[in-house]
């Protein structure tokens, strides 16, 4: 919560617990200061499968902090790693955006951690933020929760390579008993 005061003044402020247990086996924080805008960012999902050479969606969520309504730009962090991003930028109050995830790769033997990066000025100051993977998950039939996960990876395969045979996990040949 915001809450802007007289410049003069004494103040008292009560923290309390909806539930009335409180206690040193719960935290609390109590920030008093200037507002300090600025962002936090999520990409969902945690991993993209795409065929080579070409290109898959995800969806970047902003989490804007004390009024920070600045444009934010998104890239792939190492440009180097043969994938490009294109949508964005988020704009204003501007929550969420689909991006594209571009591959020149034709495939890849394994997943790629890949790194979606937001970049804005607050003033004079540059803020560049990593984008944390999550997954968006239901909670209850009603609540959303964009749960966090390790990397965010892509998987680029060659739809024309004919998969090798799998085996059952009682070994080639064998039989079920």
């Amino acid at each position: 919560m915001q809450v802007k005061l007289p410049a003069n003044g004494t103040y008292t402020v009560h923290l309390g617990d909806a539930q009335h247990k409180g206690g040193e086996a719960y935290a609390y924080r109590l920030r008093l200061s200037e507002p300090q805008p600025d962002f936090a960012l999520r990409v969902v999902p945690s991993r993209v499968v795409m065929r080579g050479k070409d290109s898959a969606s995800a969806a970047v969520h902003v989490i804007r902090r004390d009024g920070f309504t600045g444009t934010i730009k998104l890239n792939v962090k190492d440009a180097e790693s043969g994938f490009t991003l294109q949508g964005g930028p988020l704009v204003g109050t501007q929550t969420v955006t689909r991006v594209t995830l571009k591959t020149t790769l034709a495939e890849t033997d394994e997943p790629v951690s890949l790194v979606i990066q937001g970049s804005a000025t607050n003033g004079t100051q540059r803020l560049v933020r990593d984008a944390v993977p999550a997954e968006d998950r239901m909670q209850a039939f009603l609540w959303r929760h964009l749960v966090p996960a390790q990397e965010f990876k892509a998987l680029v395969y060659n739809p024309n390579t004919t998969p090798a045979p799998r085996k059952n996990k009682f070994g080639k040949g064998k039989k079920k008993p």
